[in-house]
């Protein structure tokens, strides 16, 4: 499968904006948010060590909670605020948050320590959080793995990384 790197990335733990890519010469350009400076990589290598950069509308869909609860939690300080700002190159107007991979996997553990336990020490009632399984799943994008149960329908099943 081929690797598109998206408009926004995180590489080295800095967000960058691709600007432009020559696979002929095998370059990438990108602007780096945090050193406001335009940066040229080795595609092939930024391809294999880039982090996607999520919004915070597309994490409240991977962590299976609402966009609201996290912008209360990062308001009340509970939870570690996202590295990724982006701006207008041009303007210096800020556009987005961006959340990095590592940091959508530190907030999924963060909100499952955050959620109200019960005697037995698991969250009580109907707590909806993905679990690491199917995140990381949904990050990567790695094949699903299915079984037929014994009605024969097939069922997903989440490997374990």
């Amino acid at each position: 499968m081929a690797i598109t790197l998206p408009n926004y990335f995180f590489l080295n733990g800095k967000l960058h904006k691709k600007l432009k890519v020559v696979k002929t010469e095998n370059v990438v350009v990108a602007f780096c948010f945090p050193d406001e400076t335009h940066a040229q990589y080795m595609y092939s290598v930024t391809c294999r060590e880039f982090q996607k950069a999520y919004t915070m509308k597309e994490v409240a869909k991977l962590v299976k909670r609402p966009q609201n609860e996290i912008h209360k939690f990062l308001k009340n300080k509970l939870i570690d605020r996202p590295s990724g700002f982006a701006y207008s190159i041009r303007t210096k107007q800020p556009l987005n948050i961006y959340w990095s991979e590592s940091e959508v996997l530190d907030l999924r553990d963060r909100l499952y320590e955050l959620a109200p336990k019960g005697p037995d020490g698991f969250p009580r009632g109907r707590f909806n959080l993905v679990s690491k399984a199917e995140l990381r799943e949904a990050i990567n994008g790695d094949v699903s793995y299915y079984v037929r149960n014994e009605e024969g329908e097939f069922k997903k099943v989440w490997r374990a990384l």
